[in-house]
């Protein structure tokens, strides 16, 4: 199978070696008009060469955003130094391929012709296919319950008796609240990705009552089922997401949603995983260091705790915050490593500054060269806050330029006119029923306006019976 590319990698023996200037060559053979229709053993075998032989053409830039990245159908493109949103900061330094000593020590640095003997070689070859399992695991909560409501009140009250402050941004509203975008998030992965393996509902003894129980692919997942009871009930997304990788049956590797968040588009499963498997982390702007908001918060958490245990000085910048991918084995370490702080946050009954992101996993990734970066773009990624005078432009341009995901995020300040344009969008969008869906479910029903009055009059929503 190689024996072509063994012959064409030969020829490029004066571009590729561990010196940057030469990888800079192998780039811009990459970048070239031909280098990009190069034919797919050809690029595969330049990936896997630089891989096994431990030549790891990546600029640093804080985060060592790697130069080997994964185009939408699997191929490997590339990224030049120019076309990588740096902020004016210098991307030149060539970052190399952490390696066991064992590993570096059997394997030939420069040797074209006997890369297949390379042990790295041997255990990259496995990944390197396009049809091993993907599951979605999609959490869900569904706050019209009278049940939930009230155990959610109760713990609330318990919580505040022990003296412990709540922060307004982790018990509002917003994180709770249910309008049914799951069946859109349904809809758009059984047209667009329907090389999903199985998707996990993690919810807490609640069901949608329009969800088809018994479509192959849904595996439904309590609470219960995979967290310990002693950090149970929990109305915390951070402690819950932190459980994750127990979920039983769960695939090594998987992609994580809100029920916010939709594929728009086709992709693949190199939309989400490079060609050796590590998850392809999408990053946006710089956070800001004034922000206060919660979910900054614990994002500089994340950042901080990984730069400490690193020794390295992280350029902070946001996630894309999207569909994420993860590899379990990489998951369940960074759990171990920082195995303290994620106790600490799973004990909190709701979302507090003092949490970890789950960001702190792919920044985990990065770090040990278990995930590739990309700076994310919105034809990739788009998120849309569901508030504000630009709410019209924005779904225009999300219905024209069709990402390949994009979320819809309820916030504090959404009131039920915006919420209406957002969700009459995901129905045009999504017009067809989904085989998740039995068939005498209601469509879309507009949100009643208890969920959504003005902000000054949202703080104690009604309960409304089902």
């Amino acid at each position: 199978m190689f024996s072509d590319v063994l012959k064409r990698i030969k020829a490029t023996k004066g571009l590729v070696a561990g010196a940057s200037k030469r990888c800079r060559a192998v780039l811009d053979v990459l970048l070239s008009p031909s280098g990009r229709q190069a034919n797919k053993l050809f690029v595969a075998g330049l990936f896997l060469f630089c891989s096994c032989s431990n030549v790891y053409a990546g600029y640093e830039q804080s985060l060592a955003e790697e130069v080997f990245l994964t185009s939408h159908d699997g191929l490997v493109e590339t990224l030049s130094p120019n076309s990588v949103e740096t902020g004016g900061e210098n991307v030149e330094t060539l970052k190399k391929t952490e390696v066991s000593s064992e590993d570096e020590a059997k394997s030939p640095q420069t040797n074209f012709l006997n890369f297949q003997d390379n042990p790295l070689f041997r255990k990259l070859i496995p990944y390197f296919k396009s049809d091993y399992d993907v599951d979605l695991v999609v959490t869900w909560c569904n706050d019209d319950d009278p049940v939930w409501r009230k155990k959610r009140q109760y713990w609330e009250t318990v919580v505040k008796a022990e003296g412990k402050v709540l922060d307004k941004n982790g018990i509002d509203q917003c994180r709770f609240r249910n309008d049914d975008e799951l069946k859109y998030l349904l809809r758009s992965v059984e047209k667009y990705a329907p090389w999903i393996h199985k998707i996990f509902l993690v919810v807490d003894n609640q069901l949608p009552d329009w969800l088809n129980l018994n479509h192959p692919q849904l595996c439904v997942v309590n609470h219960s089922d995979f967290i310990p009871e002693e950090f149970l009930p929990t109305f915390s997304s951070i402690a819950l997401e932190s459980f994750i990788p127990y979920i039983p049956g769960l695939s090594e590797k998987f992609l994580y949603a809100n029920d916010d968040m939709f594929i728009g588009n086709e992709v693949s499963r190199g939309f989400f995983f490079d060609p050796i498997g590590r998850p392809i982390v999408r990053l946006n702007g710089i956070i800001s260091e004034r922000s206060k908001h919660l979910y900054v918060s614990t994002l500089r958490k994340a950042y901080d705790l990984i730069s400490n245990a690193y020794s390295k000085n992280l350029t902070k910048r946001l996630p894309h915050h999207n569909i994420d991918s993860y590899s379990k084995e990489s998951f369940l370490q960074c759990l171990k490593k920082f195995e303290k702080e994620f106790d600490d946050c799973r004990r909190n009954k709701f979302r507090g500054v003092n949490d970890v992101s789950r960001a702190i996993v792919s920044l985990y990734e990065i770090i040990n060269g278990k995930g590739v970066v990309r700076i994310n773009n919105q034809r990739e990624s788009l998120r849309i806050h569901i508030r504000g005078s630009a709410l019209d432009e924005r779904l225009a341009h999300l219905l024209k330029n069709r990402p390949k995901l994009f979320c819809l995020n309820d916030t504090e300040d959404t009131n039920i006119k915006d919420k209406r344009k957002a969700m009459q969008v995901l129905k045009q969008y999504f017009p067809e029923r989904s085989q998740f869906e039995i068939e005498i479910a209601q469509d879309y029903e507009e949100p009643t306006d208890c969920y959504y009055d003005d902000v000054a009059n949202r703080s104690q929503p009604q309960v409304v019976s089902s």
